[in-house]
């Protein structure tokens, strides 16, 4: 609500702030002897204010919930079918998205050895142990590109292969 001014009205104000909380008190009398009073309340928050005891909170992403930031893209976990495989045995490596993988998502696997074989789910690699790698420590990962365009990494799984 807005009121005009009369030439007997006066105005007072005062502020105060503590810390990153600021007290704006702002005191209206007329002629008549009327009192009154605007509080402002703002904090660190320059889109939180309180007005006359009422909260308005004018943030963009409450006014229209489809400006609101996109989730993070689910978590990526690989797996190792043995961290110590023998000669002969055959290595799958399992990419998994945390809770259910949206339809269209793909993945990928670093593949130092230069020998995984991605199968046609595209979520397991393999790679068959041979004399060559044993006790040579390979490091895998895979990523997940989901259709949203978002992307997600895995940590690192190691497997060292005997003899």
């Amino acid at each position: 609500m807005i009121h005009m001014l009369s030439p007997n009205d006066r105005l007072m104000s005062r502020k105060a702030t503590v810390d990153s909380l600021t007290l704006l008190a702002i005191a209206r009398t007329s002629g008549a002897g009327c009192i009154e009073i605007a509080l402002l309340l703002q904090d660190a928050l320059p889109s939180t204010t309180s007005v006359n005891g009422s909260m308005d909170d004018t943030t963009p992403n409450d006014e229209n919930p489809t400006d609101a930031e996109p989730d993070a893209p689910p978590s990526v976990v690989i797996r190792a079918s043995n961290t110590n495989p023998t000669v002969g045995e055959q290595l799958t490596l399992t990419c998994d998205v945390e809770g259910q993988a949206p339809n269209g998502t793909r993945y990928s696997f670093s593949d130092p050895s230069g020998r995984l074989i991605q199968s046609q789910s595209n979520s397991t690699a393999s790679l068959t142990i041979s004399e060559s790698d044993v006790s040579v420590e390979f490091q895998f990962n895979c990523s997940a590109s989901f259709p949203d365009g978002t992307n997600s990494d895995s940590g690192t799984v190691s497997a060292i292969p005997s003899g």
